[in-house]
C-alpha cells in the first residue's frame, strides 16, 4: 500500500513538473509576444520607429512595463502605482533615488515651469482634491508616461483636459 501510493505521488509531482516548465516556456514566449507589442505602440505614440525605441534605455524600460495594470501601494509586474514607477524608472534609467509618495517627491524636488520640461523631467497632478497626489516623468512633445489608475502603466498627453485641469507643477531631473 505505501509502496503504491509513493509511486502515484511519484508520478503526480513529475506530471506536475513537467507542466510547470512547459507553461513556464509560454508564459517567456508571451512576455515577448507583450514586449514587442509594446515596442511598437510605444514608438507610434512618441512619433519614431521601434529601433529608435530599442536603442533608447529610457523607452525600452516604459515598453517592458507598458499597460502594467495600476495597484495602489504595489510595486511589480502584477500591479503598480504612480511613484513606485516613477521611482524604478528613476533608479533603472538614471540611478537616481526618489522618496516613495508623489507628495514626498514634489516637497523635495526643483521646481521648473511647464515649458521648461525635458526629458525625464517630473510632472504632478492634484486628482484627488487634496494637493499632489499624481506623479508622472515627462518625455517629449508634451507627452509624459505614468500609471494611470484605470489604465495602467501608459503615455498620456499634457494638453488632454483631464491633466491640465489636474496639473500641479514640475520639477528638474537632478
Amino acid at each position: 500500500m505505501v509502496i503504491r501510493f509513493n509511486l502515484h505521488l511519484i508520478h503526480f509531482i513529475t506530471i506536475f513538473l513537467i507542466i510547470a516548465c512547459k507553461s513556464k516556456k509560454k508564459l517567456s514566449s508571451n512576455n515577448t509576444e507583450v514586449y514587442r507589442s509594446n515596442l511598437k505602440t510605444v514608438a507610434e505614440i512618441l512619433s519614431t520607429d521601434e529601433k529608435n525605441i530599442q536603442k533608447n534605455e529610457l523607452y525600452r524600460f516604459i515598453s517592458e512595463w507598458y499597460g502594467t495594470p495600476y495597484s495602489y501601494a504595489s510595486c511589480s509586474k502584477a500591479g503598480v502605482d504612480c511613484s513606485c514607477f516613477t521611482n524604478m524608472l528613476y533608479q533603472r534609467i538614471y540611478n537616481i533615488n526618489l522618496p516613495r509618495s508623489s507628495k514626498e517627491i514634489y516637497e523635495k524636488c526643483h521646481k521648473i515651469k511647464k515649458n521648461e520640461l525635458k526629458e525625464g523631467d517630473l510632472v504632478f497632478f492634484n486628482t484627488n482634491g487634496k494637493g499632489v497626489s499624481h506623479v508622472g516623468i515627462y518625455l517629449k512633445d508634451g507627452k509624459f508616461v505614468h500609471a494611470s489608475t484605470k489604465k495602467g502603466v501608459i503615455i498620456s498627453r499634457l494638453d488632454e483636459d483631464y491633466y491640465q485641469k489636474t496639473y500641479c507643477g514640475a520639477c528638474k531631473k537632478e
